[in-house]
């Protein structure tokens, strides 16, 4: 995951409120639940000190009208000094809501929860047109119906005769119209999100209409699904774990290219692995890459809350570089804002994929950490 997108929460000073919750949006009573949800998370950051103004900030961010994709999602945000810093909506919802007040934003599990920078369009056509859908990195950018310039005719005519092929020919022209005005709108959009997918659903005919006319470029980023109209709500369920399961097969096609570096890079000494090794690349800016192990027990490290940089495993190690109030704060904390300062990667690794002393490891920019200063 590149972390630029997080570099606002290391550009000012903590404490920081950070919540994880559960914004799925299936159900006609969805926006009431969620504030629910919010309720209960907001008394718990202010029993554990956070400030009003930074709650208030919190409420508007969390409001179901911000645009939120549909489906079972989920959204993070990220707090302090009554501004919201972040908003960011995660594909699922978390495995557990979080609320928490500390030093460091907790950023962790907006990995463990599969969040990856994977932008989608999803296409549902029919013969007169497309409902185009964008999500940029889970948030909802378009949802927008766009009409072929062909109404008529539309439907084939039953009436037979020796006009049947001319009124079959007729209609099957306006279709292959009205896909080839879809094109340059959906064209603009992907080309505009950057997008990794485009899901194509709906009526038969005019999905393969629609991917025969798009360009090679277009068309290889294409999944076809057989469900799907433009009919509100239609099989919406089925196309939403169409498109998680997607998202899921490209974040995963780049972990493995990631962890196939960091197996090559370990044996030429590029890469490193165990809390010690890690955590002193990470204060010299050596990571390129870092790798953490989804729900690894790692222990809690130092910091200088002043400089997102400054981690260590040992308190002293900060004093004696000057650090006049080292705080104590997570592993996965400490080393995402090391990494987002210093414009490193992170990614989530799974056990089954890599064993990870202590649960970290790091492909390197250069081999002698310790000789950069």
């Amino acid at each position: 995951m590149n972390l630029s997108f997080l570099r606002p929460l290391y550009q000012q000073p903590g404490p920081w409120a950070s919540v994880y919750l559960d914004a799925t949006h299936n159900r006609t009573d969805a926006d009431h639940a969620i504030w629910l949800r919010w309720a209960s998370l907001r008394g718990k950051l202010a029993d554990q000190g956070a400030d009003e103004a930074t709650l208030v900030a919190m409420d508007i961010a969390v409001n179901p009208d911000q645009g939120v994709a549909p489906g079972r999602v989920g959204l993070a945000v990220f707090a302090a000094g009554g501004q919201v810093a972040l908003a960011e909506p995660l594909p699922q919802p978390p495995p557990v809501e979080l609320a928490t007040w500390s030093t460091r934003p907790q950023t962790g599990m907006l990995l463990s929860t599969g969040h990856e920078q994977v932008q989608w369009v999803r296409v549902v056509v029919d013969r007169t047109g497309a409902q185009l859908t964008a999500v940029d990195t889970g948030r909802l950018r378009i949802n927008k119906e766009v009409s072929g310039s062909q109404e008529y005719p539309i439907n084939i005519s039953e009436q037979g005769g020796w006009a049947q092929a001319r009124y079959e020919r007729a209609a099957n022209v306006a279709w292959d119209r009205n896909q080839q005005d879809v094109i340059p709108r959906l064209t603009t959009i992907v080309d505009g999100i950057g997008a990794d997918i485009i899901i194509v659903a709906g009526d038969v005919k005019a999905r393969q209409m629609l991917i025969d006319r798009l360009p090679a470029r277009l068309a290889e980023r294409v999944v076809e699904s057989d469900t799907g109209s433009k009919a509100l709500g239609a099989q919406q369920q089925h196309l939403d774990d169409i498109t998680a399961q997607e998202v899921a097969r490209v974040a995963g096609h780049r972990r493995c290219e990631v962890l196939d570096r960091y197996r090559m890079d370990l044996s030429k000494g590029f890469a490193t692995q165990g809390m010690p090794a890690v955590t002193e690349a990470a204060w010299h800016g050596a990571p390129a890459f870092l790798l953490l192990s989804m729900g690894a027990d790692r222990p809690q490290l130092w910091v200088d809350p002043d400089d997102c940089r400054a981690v260590a495993t040992d308190p002293q190690v900060l004093r004696d570089a000057g650090v006049t109030k080292p705080a104590q704060e997570t592993a996965d904390a400490a080393l995402i804002g090391a990494a987002a300062a210093t414009d490193a990667d992170v990614f989530a690794i799974s056990t089954e994929e890599e064993q990870l002393l202590d649960g970290v490891g790091a492909i390197l920019r250069y081999q002698d950490v310790s000789a950069q200063e």
